[in-house]
């Protein structure tokens, strides 16, 4: 990640340091560190785990069915990554009558993996802002702004009547608002629709 964005949040305007080269050539970096291991990469990480049970005792009766069940439920770590899981396990394992599991090896390094692709994602953010030329926007956060410049006059004309003490006060035991107070319940409202819709639509896609 380049040091010019350490500090920087996705919703915030980039840093004048930041520059579109700089930000293009740590997504390549970060698509490379990302790419899955391939076979002849998982092979070398695979022989260092069943050296490592050799040592020790560990025997594996059928290498290449295991190694097949590794390969599958790793493949979309980087080689990097599971050499390093590996390491760590062997400073760390305890079982001395089997192999870590695959997924013991995987959670070795969940945290790297996922920081990983977390910082791809910010990088990916700062290249769209300097192609639409401006923070990114969340569909949820769209939307709401489309519904407050909609709503505003109302919302607007009901805090003025308020203040001039034209409008009765809810009573206080209302649950359903914010001590009474219109505008906020009319923005409560209108937030807890477009969020009820978001999920609606969230799960409908899923």
């Amino acid at each position: 990640m380049p040091a010019c964005l350490d500090d920087w949040r996705i919703h915030d305007p980039l840093p004048p340091t930041a520059t579109p080269e700089a930000i293009e050539g740590a997504l390549r970096r970060y698509e490379m560190a990302l790419e899955p291991a391939d076979a002849k990469l998982f092979m070398v990480c695979m022989d260092a785990l069943l050296e490592f049970g050799e040592v020790f005792g560990i025997k594996v009766p059928d290498q290449a069915a295991a190694t097949r069940i590794y390969r599958d439920a790793l493949s979309d770590l980087p080689a990097d990554l599971i050499q390093l899981a590996i390491q760590r396990l062997r400073g760390t394992w305890t079982w001395g009558n089997r192999l870590p599991m695959p997924a013991e090896i995987r959670e070795m390094v969940k945290d790297d993996h996922a920081r990983r692709r977390l910082e791809h994602s910010r990088l990916q953010l700062a290249r769209r802002q300097f192609e639409t030329g401006r923070p990114y926007r969340s569909e949820f956060d769209e939307r709401f702004r489309a519904w407050w410049e909609a709503n505003k006059e109302t919302i607007l004309q009901q805090e003025a009547e308020q203040a001039a003490g034209k409008l009765q006060k809810v009573p206080a035991d209302r649950h359903d608002g914010e001590g009474g107070d219109p505008l906020k319940d009319s923005m409560r409202r209108g937030l807890d629709s477009l969020a009820g819709r978001h999920r609606i639509e969230k799960d409908e896609a899923s």
